[in-house]
């Protein structure tokens, strides 16, 4: 991908940026804004590689020319994703079967980001779950994703989405339980009439 469509297509905003010392700690957050799946970058700046009198932004050069490699197979992959939106539900808890979860709800990610805004700790991801034939009977589930190594830096968004589901499934599933779609047992049955 070259400098112009990534500049087009992705935001990149400075989360951390630790200088306590010569190594300095830098975290990226690059988000596509075609599809808004986010990722967050770290990086180190040696700083006694840069020439005397340097400033933040010699530093922020240094860390960005650590990782740029990193970022830009990230953002070709990313780039051709469809939105982070519909998540295909491939675990579930006790209570429910998967397939009867799969058949009678969907799974939105409506909320996807890294918090707090500036040195962000945790994945915000938040779920709505309706039920399949009925837009007003949902929920919305909340799971924090710890921002560790496994989760940055090239980490696909459907991984991190993935890990929040299983933080929030019990909770998830067991709603859905609750909110299944009544049978009625009268439908669908043979009627004998006793008179006509």
């Amino acid at each position: 991908m070259n400098l112009q469509d990534f500049n087009n297509d992705f935001s990149v905003k400075v989360v951390y940026f630790d200088d306590t010392s010569s190594n300095v700690a830098v975290h990226f957050s690059v988000k596509c804004l075609v599809n808004n799946r986010v990722s967050i970058h770290t990086s180190t700046a040696d700083t006694t590689q840069l020439s005397e009198g340097y400033n933040d932004a010699d530093v922020l050069s240094l860390a960005w020319n650590n990782i740029k490699t990193t970022v830009n197979t990230w953002a070709s992959y990313n780039i051709t994703e469809n939105p982070l939106s519909d998540l295909s539900i491939t675990s579930v808890s006790n209570v429910i079967g998967l397939s009867t979860f799969n058949a009678n709800f969907t799974v939105k990610v409506i909320r996807f980001e890294l918090i707090p805004n500036i040195n962000p700790t945790h994945w915000c991801i938040q779920y709505s779950i309706s039920r399949s034939n009925s837009q007003n009977i949902s929920s919305v589930f909340e799971g924090l994703v710890p921002l560790t190594q496994e989760y940055c830096n090239n980490t696909l968004c459907t991984d991190i989405a993935n890990a929040g589901w299983e933080l929030i499934k019990d909770k998830a599933c067991n709603w859905a339980l609750n909110n299944m779609p009544v049978v009625d047992s009268v439908v669908d049955t043979i009627f004998t009439p006793a008179s006509i």
